[in-house]
């Protein structure tokens, strides 16, 4: 259901840690069971402020917005510290809703108008305490902004008349009556205020007096009243309860009317207490409390499925569900995703310390340290070592590095000539966007002559202090210039460095071994993209092209490894049963021997012909290829 006014909770991170306010350092506790309380209790929205003055920080604050963001439910959006495009980028792959723009920043409204464009509108909010600002950017603020967030709450009339531009107002105090009389103003969306951070506060209370107010708002409001349901002799329906995220089943109690209508206003499952007669709100004492999620009726209307979010233990044992006595069990397989993921895991573990042939994860192993850190994505990494003849296991948090990248890829004297020529152009790239196509030669970059030395231009990127540069193209034999902004490609390193297995004749003869298998996985691959389609018969390199890339090669260790290459996929080609080929003619033997007869001798010289001309016109075909792309 749409339309609803929000409940907004505002959350300021130091350092990794949730404080009271900007001017106000207190720690209000572990940060995401904050959040998991705004997110069980009512909240709608959480808009947090990165407190961070330095590189450092913010990228930890970052890193706990994103931990924020897969543990809770609701609507996260995210401002403070924002001085680049690259910092919009860092809270929408945190997960975050939308990014919040600070209006007393000079370079605010230029980097907010990139982002909107880049990102969408819908994306972007403006935090505001001046209405002068909106007066003089009106049109810019319509246009560049889905919404503001208004901290001063006497200029929302001003702002009104001002701007379209819907709304989230601070308000300064508690005061149910003005905050009816502010939530029935049509542009706003919401209200937020230091005594909605307050987890103390009831805030479904609260919005049960504004839904009495007459404000829509996102409670609940109940499709089966109690007189819906079929009621036990006792006068009673019995309430199963379940895990909403894992679908467990915690317990199962009972509820009469008056703790059906507190359950739906508070949104806390309560019951009813047989033993003693009363009404319980579960965890009201332990803390254990149990947060609705959803309430449904089976087909007969006498019992209640309640999926809920259970803060610690439901049972009163200590126990997380309080099924936990085994009667009788049957092997079978777990579909719960939650456990899933632990199998797999124990699946990981498993191939990481007993090897599997054709297993991912020992593909991922054998590929190195680089290619598991790839797959982190910067999150603490557990890794067990031996020292000593002891195993050890400590915890490490990959350092993150950022490369740039173009999204080009170059090659210099690729027509002869003393140039850099752009072979390939990603789509969505920084290039692309700078209009830059394959072919174009590179000229310049950041004012930097290139000189027709492709390395030369590759560490001209990496050396770049600025994202966003200027470049020299020429395309047609005229030049022209253009700026690309510089995409921003995270690495991870640990700073280990690993000793090399002894250079011997076995371990050599080992390596050339595995290294050939590479070759041979590789022929396998391009063939099956060839096949498939995914790349053109045009693609191919033939004599001629071979020759090319030879005559490029630097020493007698790069030479003798090209003709190691060309070696063995001339020898895996023999082999493919293909006529006037050896893997031809053993197909043949391996047809004649399932027969038990010979081919006719002139089927076979005829399937034989066929084979040379197709091989013959192909080379034909892929060596005109290679004197085009050379000449």
């Amino acid at each position: 259901m749409t339309g609803f006014k929000n409940i907004v909770a505002t959350l300021y991170l130091k350092n990794g840690q949730a404080v009271k306010s900007a001017s106000d350092m207190t720690v209000m506790g572990d940060v995401y069971n904050l959040c998991q309380l705004y997110n069980d209790s009512g909240i709608d929205k959480i808009i947090i402020f990165d407190l961070s003055t330095d590189d450092d920080e913010h990228e930890k604050n970052i890193h706990t917005i994103e931990n924020i963001n897969r543990n809770i439910d609701i609507k996260v959006c995210a401002g403070g510290n924002i001085n680049r495009i690259e910092d919009v980028k860092k809270l929408l792959y945190a997960g975050c809703l939308q990014v919040i723009f600070n209006a007393t920043k000079d370079s605010s409204l230029e980097l907010a108008n990139v982002a909107s464009e880049k990102f969408g509108k819908d994306k972007i909010l403006l935090s505001i305490s001046n209405v002068d600002y909106i007066f003089k950017h009106q049109e810019e603020i319509e246009d560049t902004f889905h919404e503001l967030l208004v901290l001063n709450i006497d200029i929302i009339d001003a702002l009104e008349n001002l701007t379209s531009t819907p709304y989230v107002v601070y308000m300064p105090q508690f005061d149910m009556d003005k905050i009816i009389d502010v939530m029935k103003r049509e542009t706003l969306r919401g209200i937020a205020g230091e005594f909605i951070n307050d987890p103390e506060n009831d805030i479904m209370a609260i919005k049960t007096k504004l839904s009495d107010g007459g404000i829509l708002v996102d409670n609940f409001t109940p499709d089966l009243k109690w007189s819906d349901l079929k009621l036990n002799s006792d006068g009673m329906v019995p309430v199963i309860v379940q895990d909403y995220r894992n679908e467990q089943v915690l317990m199962l109690a009972y509820m009469n009317e008056e703790a059906f209508n507190v359950t739906i206003n508070s949104g806390r499952m309560t019951y009813w207490s047989r033993s003693r007669n009363e009404l319980w709100t579960k965890g009201l004492t332990s803390g254990h409390l149990q947060y609705v999620k959803s309430l449904t009726a089976d087909c007969d209307y006498d019992t209640i499925l309640a999926k809920v979010s259970q803060v610690g233990a439901a049972c009163h044992t200590g126990n997380r569900t309080c099924f936990f006595n085994n009667i009788v069990k049957k092997e079978y397989v777990e579909k719960n995703p939650l456990t899933v993921l632990e199998s797999v895991y124990a699946v990981i573990v498993d191939r990481m310390k007993n090897p599997k042939e054709d297993s991912y994860t020992n593909a991922v192993m054998e590929k190195g340290i680089d290619e598991i850190l790839k797959k982190s994505n910067g999150e603490e990494l557990t890794i067990q070592l031996e020292r000593n003849n002891e195993e050890k296991e400590i915890k490490l948090t990959p350092t993150k590095k950022e490369s740039k990248s173009t999204g080009i890829y170059v090659a210099s004297n690729t027509n002869g000539k003393d140039e850099t020529q752009v072979l390939q152009v990603d789509k969505g790239s920084a290039a692309e966007k700078a209009g830059i196509k394959a072919n174009d030669i590179i000229i310049k970059f950041n004012n930097e002559e290139i000189e027709g030395k492709a390395d030369k231009l590759i560490q001209a990127i990496q050396n770049c202090k600025e994202n966003n540069v200027e470049v020299e193209v020429k395309r047609d034999g005229e030049n022209f210039t253009t700026n690309i902004e510089l995409d921003l490609i995270p690495t991870y390193y640990l700073g280990i460095n690993f000793k090399l297995a002894e250079n011997n004749f076995t371990n050599n003869v080992y390596y050339a071994f595995f290294k050939t298998g590479d070759f041979l996985g590789s022929i396998l691959e391009n063939l099956k993209m060839l096949f498939t389609g995914k790349v053109g018969i045009d693609q191919m390199m033939g004599p001629v092209g071979i020759s090319s890339v030879v005559s490029q090669t630097t020493g007698i260790a790069d030479f003798l490894y090209m003709l190691a290459i060309i070696s063995i996929s001339l020898g895996f080609t023999n082999l493919l049963p293909i006529p006037a080929l050896d893997g031809g003619k053993l197909l043949i033997l391996l047809i004649e021997a399932i027969r038990r007869k010979p081919m006719k001798e002139e089927l076979e010289i005829g399937i034989q012909m066929v084979g040379f001309i197709i091989l013959i016109s192909l080379s034909i075909f892929i060596s005109y290829k290679d004197i085009l792309r050379i000449f």
